[in-house]
């Protein structure tokens, strides 16, 4: 297993220096294209994770019972601890913990896309590309006949004021940027 690991890690990293690579010849293609990415509420991001860590380990089976510690809502959050800063982690739904500044910006820290809005999807992808209908819904943490899924979970009920602070801590650039609170989506820098 340890071995399957270091070589995921290997190619991770040489996946990351080609991109970086292309990045550095192509970046004229930052100026004729625009990108766009879609920011959620730091708060709701993490119980999502934390909602599918449970899943893909428990319901699933895709990934062992100890990839990570999901326990408790609590312990999850301490493993912003190990996995916070580890590099080339920016792309896992679980043990990703960058914030979204990491995703959307450049080199320079120059936001480079048009940032909608998650809770506002419909609307925000509609009038971004002129569509006439919503996209096909998708939902990656809903399990299917398990009764404490996460499916129908507000997220707001999992939170004690100890980690709704863990996490407005840990995505402070984020909140400021975006201007989340607990119980919105972004209300500033995002497009409109």
């Amino acid at each position: 297993m340890k071995d399957s690991v270091n070589k995921m890690h290997e190619l991770e990293y040489k996946l990351f220096q080609l991109a970086q690579s292309l990045a550095e010849e192509n970046k004229d293609l930052r100026e004729e294209y625009t990108a766009f990415a879609i920011i959620r509420n730091p708060w709701d991001r993490v119980v999502s994770r934390y909602v599918f860590a449970k899943k893909v380990m428990h319901y699933e089976g895709t990934q062992p019972l100890d990839y990570v510690d999901a326990s408790s809502f609590e312990a999850f959050l301490d493993t912003r601890y190990v996995w916070g800063h580890k590099e080339y982690f920016w792309h896992r739904a679980i043990k990703g913990w960058y914030p979204a500044w990491d995703y959307v910006t450049d080199e320079n820290d120059k936001v480079r896309c048009d940032c909608l809005r998650f809770e506002h999807y419909n609307d925000d992808i509609k009038a971004y590309f002129g569509l006439l209908t919503n996209p096909e819904p998708r939902n990656v943490t809903r399990v299917r006949g398990k009764e404490k899924s996460g499916w129908g979970i507000d997220y707001k009920e999992i939170y004690t004021k100890e980690t709704i602070q863990i996490v407005a801590d840990w995505y402070k650039q984020d909140i400021d940027y975006w201007g989340f609170d607990f119980d919105t989506a972004a209300t500033r820098n995002y497009w409109k």
